[in-house]
């Protein structure tokens, strides 16, 4: 009878503990624990298996900031005392919970062997405010139907000052707080009734540290606004107006951009051609082609 119990106790007991819970560990590392609240958010994540048998796990695979995953990974942040745990969809999960390939797209991590993967996401602004934010992450492994929690890193997010103080009390009270960081991270929805708000927050808050990624969003958001166009327009004049907002702003972002802000105007000031193209199926006139093609001539 005591053999019995025993053997149940450990099926029941210890066997899920050894090949569970216990057996992957999650680490969250941030590039800096100390940024602003509109920085974006870096950080490196870390799955050890920590027994001595092959486990076969979700693979972590990063393309431009968004998780392309088989399995589910939720990035949670708390603040506040007494404050309980929310999740913060600033990562992407391309799978349900449970992907119907199963094993066939996972990764063999051998006894001790860790796998990392490097995100960089756009903050959760309307979720954050200046002070001290707690973050972990929940990742959901094969062998497993519950999550497994990574320790929870302290973040201090640093509040704003003069004319950025301004401009972020306007842009925390939107509807889409952080919609003027698309294209920067294409995970953010997009919404044509932004386009008032970014002018609106160029004219009122002129040289803020978010105008290099305001221009950026109308340049991005005018663009692509021509290109839909460009394929039912009745005539030209419908399609040229919006390639020219497209280009005012492409160019100022260049001017005030960094390094991936540049490229990424570069990169759609070089759409307008297919535009173009599109638009102009007998040839695109001269003028027009000095206008709007690489290099430009007015």
């Amino acid at each position: 009878m005591k053999k019995a119990f025993f053997a149940i106790f450990f099926f029941f007991h210890i066997l899920p503990f050894i090949y569970g819970q216990d057996s992957l560990s999650i680490t969250l590392d941030f590039d800096k624990d100390t940024l602003e609240i509109l920085s974006p958010w870096s950080f490196t994540l870390q799955v050890t298996n920590r027994t001595n048998r092959v486990i076969s796990e979700y693979p972590l695979l990063i393309e431009a900031g968004w998780i392309i995953q088989f399995g589910l990974i939720k990035l949670q942040i708390r603040q506040g005392d007494g404050a309980h745990w929310q999740n913060a969809n600033i990562v992407s999960s391309r799978q349900s919970e449970i992907y119907s390939g199963g094993i066939n797209h996972s990764k063999i991590l051998h006894p001790f062997e860790s796998m990392r993967g490097e995100f960089t996401c756009a903050p959760p602004v309307g979720l954050i405010k200046p002070g001290n934010v707690d973050v972990r992450i929940l990742y959901y492994p094969l062998e497993k139907k519950d999550f497994i929690a990574s320790s929870p890193v302290t973040l201090f997010l640093k509040d704003y000052h003069g004319i950025d103080s301004l401009a972020y009390n306007y842009i925390k009270n939107q509807p889409r707080s952080d919609f003027f960081l698309h294209p920067a991270f294409p995970s953010i929805r997009v919404d044509t009734s932004d386009i008032f708000r970014a002018e609106y927050l160029i004219s009122t808050f002129p040289g803020s540290s978010m105008e290099p990624h305001v221009v950026l969003y109308l340049a991005s958001l005018y663009c692509l606004m021509a290109r839909n166009k460009s394929f039912k327009a009745e005539n030209h004049a419908q399609v040229l107006p919006y390639l020219r907002l497209s280009k005012k702003y492409a160019l100022k972002a260049l001017e005030t951009g960094d390094s991936k802000g540049i490229k990424i105007a570069t990169r759609i000031l070089q759409v307008y051609v297919d535009i173009l193209f599109t638009l102009y199926s007998y040839g695109v006139p001269q003028e027009i082609e000095d206008e709007f093609i690489l290099p430009f001539q007015n």
